[in-house]
């Protein structure tokens, strides 16, 4: 493994706080759909990174 390349741990972590914290205080009956737009933008960036989420 490339020890240069970041882990996924270390990248998008402002987009994946805002994710959690979307989901976590959600008062939607589905909270998933109502912060899908955070939870997609953690996505894009993690994908940004090589990653598949």
């Amino acid at each position: 493994a490339n020890s240069d390349a970041p882990q996924p741990c270390c990248v998008c972590k402002e987009e994946k706080s805002r994710r959690d914290e979307c989901m976590l205080f959600s008062t939607a009956k589905d909270p998933a759909a109502d912060c899908r737009s955070l939870v997609d933008q953690y996505k894009s960036c993690m994908q940004g990174f090589g990653f598949t989420v």
